[in-house]
């Protein structure tokens, strides 16, 4: 078994074994990122992919993203863990222990510091290694995300006297930006270039910006498969199907069928939560009026919005943050489990 750093060599070896590791659960889910393994990564920045081979073939992978976010205020450099795969015959090994190991060893080598990784509520065996298990590095609780995959309808808040702006200046939208996620623990730091290619929409009062939301639709570089519904998810599917006769839902995605999910990646306000909620129901609408099966919406716990969220009709998950400073850098994890945090969710 050997562990390495990856090549543009492995992309067909990398495609082949998400396939071969489905998501598990009561909705059975594959992810299929054709032609390109790495283009989710490489629209992210800066990147590397670990990979495990065993007898020529590529049975695990894990891939760091390097961001620049606000902490405390201050910028830092922080390393995202994403993407954990390992092949099932492989479940109960030793592989995703050596590949842990060899992550955090050569990314150590490099200086790399703070890394910050996500594992889903009710995982043991991911949250156990990340507890510091057999001589791993140690990662520290931040916080729980809650992601609304919310139900699109065709129903559109009124928007009174504000207006919206659907292809706004991306020097003024960055500057909206910085001024709200700065007061974020993981807050990023958004240039102009990152803005590109994504549906952004400012909502105005006048001329003075008071919520704003920018949506991205990954299909183009992950889709997402449905490959088995348990009983339960098939009698309610069956509920959703005739309720999507009547035009008040999106027809729900059939087993074979790419689950078509449009995301919230940033949203920000002017102390204006109620203008932000109004921008939120119209991108649920625009959801629908698209054909997407969800609109995913994914907030931090202490987040304001979170209890308005988690009033839309929808299915909820909720996944665990974590942290770690390789170097053994002293954080003040206080600051970081009383403050906001953010998550860059169409990555999970």
């Amino acid at each position: 078994m050997i562990i390495r750093d990856s090549g543009p060599e492995d992309n067909q070896g990398l495609l082949e074994l998400t396939r071969r590791a489905p998501m598990s659960g009561g909705l059975q889910l594959r992810i299929d990122r054709d032609p390109d393994f790495f283009e989710i990564l490489r629209k992210r920045g800066e990147y590397r992919t670990f990979v495990v081979e065993d007898k020529g073939s590529i049975v695990g992978s894990w891939s760091v993203v390097t961001h620049s976010v606000y902490i405390n205020g201050s910028r830092e450099i922080i390393h995202y863990l994403r993407d954990l795969k390992l092949d099932p015959q492989y479940q109960g090994s030793l592989a995703i222990f050596r590949l842990f190991k060899y992550v955090t060893d050569s990314q150590r080598e490099r200086s790399a510091d703070l890394h910050f990784t996500i594992a889903l509520k009710g995982n043991q065996k991911v949250i156990s290694m990340l507890g510091g298990r057999a001589g791993l590095s140690n990662f520290e609780y931040v916080g729980t995300f809650n992601l609304n995959y919310c139900i699109p309808t065709p129903f559109r808040k009124r928007l009174g006297l504000l207006h919206l702006v659907p292809d706004p200046d991306l020097n003024e939208l960055c500057n909206f930006y910085d001024k709200f996620y700065k007061n974020y623990q993981f807050g990023p730091v958004i240039t102009t270039g990152q803005l590109k290619g994504y549906h952004n929409i400012l909502l105005k009062s006048g001329d003075k910006p008071v919520a704003a939301i920018t949506l991205e639709d990954p299909t183009s570089y992950r889709k997402t498969i449905v490959v088995r519904y348990s009983l339960t998810f098939r009698v309610i599917l069956s509920f959703l199907r005739l309720l999507s006769i009547t035009r008040l839902i999106t027809r729900p995605p059939g087993e074979g069928d790419t689950l078509k999910t449009l995301y919230v990646k940033y949203l920000a306000h002017d102390q204006s939560r109620a203008a932000l909620k109004k921008l939120i129901k119209y991108s649920i609408s625009l959801a629908y009026k698209q054909k997407y099966h969800f609109l995913c919406l994914g907030l931090h716990e202490k987040d304001p919005m979170l209890p308005y969220s988690r009033k839309l009709p929808g299915l909820k998950v909720d996944v665990l943050g974590y942290i770690s400073s390789l170097s053994g850098r002293r954080l003040n994890f206080d600051d970081l489990l009383n403050g906001l945090l953010f998550e860059d969710h169409p990555l999970t």
